[in-house]
């Protein structure tokens, strides 16, 4: 039987507007965060795609920015709904609005690496399709998050699971870098060729 997110043991909470918490010229106290972005989020979190900005140290101080935490996850608010894990040396990453934090509580049914892979599978795109189909913004909602029914699976599954397919991720990300290389190397070959520095 199926249980929606919400009654796993899964807070979902929005990301912070950016333009809101960013640090105006005239604070001294600025302290320079990584922000996660739609375009980070691939199964991990890819830190290369982060951005960057300044904040009021005392408002990061506060709690008034939504930050990650060891085994949160991290969802795009738009199609096609992306998804990261939050690992434990990414914690402390500004979340911005166009992403939602899923942190599952200490009683959590939940694995966060298999809630990862849940949410970026088939099976839960096409729910979120369904849930914003004749809607005017493809922007899915809080709620409708929260009351995607998860199939019932011993957490003992659910963790090797959630290994089994953070390895396919990390192989993905390695493979894109070796293509994107291999790439660079193409053009700047190409470019001597046609510059005469061959």
């Amino acid at each position: 039987m199926a249980m929606r997110l919400e009654e796993l043991g899964a807070v979902i909470e929005s990301g912070s507007v950016i333009s809101r918490i960013q640090a105006a010229d005239s604070i001294e106290d600025k302290l320079k965060v990584k922000v996660i972005v739609p375009k980070a989020l691939a199964g991990e979190i890819n830190e290369e795609q982060l951005d960057e900005i300044h904040v009021d140290a005392k408002l990061y101080d506060s709690g008034k920015i939504k930050t990650t935490s060891a085994n949160d996850v991290v969802m795009k608010l738009t199609s096609p709904y992306d998804v990261g894990y939050v690992h434990e040396e990414q914690t402390g990453l500004v979340v911005s609005s166009h992403c939602v934090v899923i942190r599952l509580k200490d009683n959590s049914k939940l694995d966060g690496k298999f809630l990862t892979y849940l949410l970026n599978s088939p099976y839960a795109k096409d729910y979120f399709r369904s849930v914003t189909s004749g809607a005017s913004t493809v922007m899915i909602k809080v709620k409708d998050i929260a009351g995607l029914p998860i199939p019932e699976i011993p957490m003992e599954e659910q963790v090797r699971l959630g290994e089994i397919f953070e390895a396919f991720s990390r192989k993905k990300v390695l493979l894109s870098q070796m293509i994107e290389a291999e790439n660079a190397a193409e053009n700047s070959l190409i470019m001597e060729a046609i510059e005469g520095r061959l």
